[in-house]
């Protein structure tokens, strides 16, 4: 690719860009949508960042740095009150059912 990115990359992108877009607005799975997107923004904050120079006299970084913190806490919040009610995912049905 012309960014120095593998072919995979593009791939993986379109995918979380999707699954952010669509799911994150209707509050299914929230939380691992959340953290399959997270690397995404943690990869456009170090693109730009390698592009414009590490030093912070050039913009560009912060927005996609900013999501990803705000991603960030929506994994640790989850679903929220209005969320879609969706089957739970496997692991989250055996968690479930742990004895306390």
């Amino acid at each position: 690719m012309k960014a120095g990115y593998p072919e995979w990359v593009l791939t993986y992108t379109l995918s979380a860009e999707f699954a952010a877009s669509i799911l994150l607005l209707l509050g299914v799975y929230t939380r691992w949508v959340s953290l399959y997107t997270l690397p995404m923004m943690l990869g456009a904050t170090h693109f730009w960042m390698v592009r414009k120079n590490f030093w912070f006299v050039e913009g560009g970084w912060e927005m996609p740095f900013v999501w990803a913190v705000m991603l960030l806490a929506q994994a640790l919040l989850g679903d929220g009150a209005f969320a879609l009610k969706v089957p739970a995912l496997p692991w989250e049905r055996r968690l479930q059912k742990a004895p306390a």
